[in-house]
């Protein structure tokens, strides 16, 4: 899998697995600042769709880069990404699940 094809898979991941906060990610091969460049524009378009506010950050020499994103996601809009990748032939059922009781205190 090529660094491109990795940033498109890492933000379906962010949105399949409802994450927020800070994600450190380690590419590989990131010496040339043209290729720090295009991984970090293939990511930023990769989550522009997304309802989540989402920060990439600069991938370093390292080839560390990161993204911040902060879950604003509803619930039934998260329910809705897990269940479009499910194959028509699976059998999908839906259940909704009552909130937890905040403890009096």
């Amino acid at each position: 899998m090529t660094n491109l094809e990795a940033a498109k898979e890492i933000a379906r991941q962010l949105r399949l697995r409802n994450i927020g906060g800070i994600i450190v990610i380690d590419f590989i091969d990131m010496r040339k600042h043209k290729d720090r460049v295009n991984v970090v524009n293939t990511l930023k378009k990769a989550t522009q769709a997304d309802k989540s506010r989402i920060k990439i950050l600069p991938i370093t020499r390292l080839g560390l880069g990161g993204v911040e994103s902060t879950e604003e996601i509803e619930k039934a809009d998260s329910w809705m990404v897990m269940v479009q990748d499910v194959p028509e032939e699976v059998e999908v059922q839906e259940r909704y699940l009552e909130p937890i009781p905040e403890e009096a205190g």
